[in-house]
């Protein structure tokens, strides 16, 4: 009989008992069977990452938790108890794959990990941007291409050459701004620049002349 394959797991949590209990659950499993890992093991790329989702009620602009989302083909899955946490909103914003309630009994929280690392695709792999994680930009709740767009006026661009950056009508690139000032609350392109500049979004600016001159000098 061939050996089962064991799933590499690391739990990322402040609380040695709660972890310690965790790690107790998951290696009582026989299918799937889940070998835990220290965080500090030498191996970069576990199967599964469950990380605490109550260390910062604010959101996940922590540089641990970024770091886990963008090197690594792990899936990310948030922990948490708190009521507050039940649909792991934040979390799954920024990039988790899931999110599970440690209050399940032991049998459910297992199938419902298990349920959430076979679901995960790993053919469209597209990390939020980084900004995209500050507590206030989710509390605005901006969509990723209203917070591009931001981010190009950031960088001083008209909105000829944000649609042109974004492939995009000037018409849709207006629609973006007025959703995204009225979730910042600024009725201004001057105020819009402050916010931007002030939680540090940032979008990459192509060269658009340049490319079209390739374009056509090819």
């Amino acid at each position: 009989m061939a050996a089962q394959t064991r799933v590499r797991t690391v739990i990322l949590h402040p609380h040695e008992l709660t972890a310690a209990g965790l790690t107790h659950v998951l290696t009582q499993s026989r299918s799937p069977h889940f070998h835990v890992v220290s965080p500090e093991h030498p191996d970069p790329q576990p199967d599964i990452v469950l990380y605490n989702a109550e260390h910062d009620l604010d959101g996940f602009h922590d540089p641990r938790w970024r770091a886990l989302l963008r090197p690594t083909h792990s899936t990310i899955i948030a922990t948490f108890q708190h009521e507050r946490w039940r649909d792991g909103g934040s979390a799954l914003g920024c990039g988790a794959h899931g999110a599970v309630s440690m209050r399940l009994p032991a049998e459910d929280l297992i199938k419902q990990v298990t349920k959430i690392h076979h679901a995960r695709s790993h053919d469209e792999e597209q990390t939020p941007p980084e900004d995209a994680c500050h507590p206030e930009v989710l509390r605005t709740g901006l969509t990723a291409r209203e917070l591009e767009v931001l981010g190009l006026i950031g960088a001083g661009l008209t909105n000829q050459e944000i649609a042109d950056q974004l492939y995009l009508s000037v018409n849709t690139v207006k629609t973006y701004i007025r959703l995204a000032y009225r979730r910042i609350g600024t009725p201004r392109r001057s105020q819009a620049v402050a916010w931007v500049l002030r939680h540090g979004i940032t979008t990459p600016v192509r060269n658009v002349a340049r490319e079209h001159h390739d374009v056509i000098a090819g």
